[in-house]
């Protein structure tokens, strides 16, 4: 009877034992599922909306009721505690202190700020003056207030058939005053010879007024 009972202990007691185990096991694989499900907490990254949004926008700039700029783009985006308004393929056009047409502007990407008025172009920026000069480059800054188109990249300036490249660059937006800050070089049309000059001077209209001519050795 003793024998059959501790038997019988030690086998209940096994069971325990194992069910014990059993339940265990189970608790953790619950908790393991859990966390493994649980998604990942991530940051709330702050999202900036514009204020307004335009497509097909015109923007004109006038500085004591005289039109300076007049700017277009395929779409603006304003943002008003920043003070600045986005631009996405502009072209603009300047004017002088007189209200005169001066040079065109194209480009990729641009920033307005309103305050002081200057505009931050990059990305394929093109200027033509009405003269026919041309400037290309990255990135510009114009700046109404001192008169003055200004970068610090890499710019490449077409008259006719003379060209400079440089770094660094500051200017009138007419481009009649051109300062190329570093790293000049040139690619400079050569001077006719004298025979060009006597074909230019035979093709010449005839003219009933007198014309002085000096001949080049």
């Amino acid at each position: 009877m003793l024998r059959t009972e501790k038997k019988l202990f030690t086998t209940i007691g096994g069971s325990l034992r194992d069910r014990l185990a059993v339940l265990c096991l189970l608790i953790s694989l619950l908790v393991f599922g859990c966390q493994t499900n649980s998604p990942p907490e991530v940051e709330k990254a702050e999202v900036r909306l514009p204020d307004s949004e335009l497509e097909e926008a015109t923007i004109i700039f006038t500085i004591q009721g005289v039109r300076r700029m007049l700017l277009k783009a395929d779409y603006i985006a304003r943002y008003e505690k920043e003070d600045s308004t986005t631009a996405r393929v502009v072209h603009a056009d300047f004017y002088d202190e007189e209200g005169k047409h001066s040079s065109v502007l194209t480009s990729d990407f641009g920033v307005i700020k309103e305050n002081s008025k200057e505009l931050w172009v990059s990305g394929e920026v093109v200027v033509i003056s009405d003269e026919g000069v041309k400037l290309e480059t990255e990135t510009l800054r114009w700046d109404p207030n001192i008169d003055r188109i200004l970068t610090d990249d890499f710019v490449k300036v077409t008259r006719e058939e003379d060209i400079l490249t440089g770094y660094g660059l500051e200017a009138d937006q007419e481009l009649k005053n051109i300062k190329i800050k570093r790293e000049v070089k040139g690619v400079l049309r050569e001077a006719p010879s004298r025979e060009e000059l006597e074909k230019m001077e035979e093709e010449k209209p005839e003219s009933t007024s007198s014309v002085n001519t000096t001949e080049v050795d």
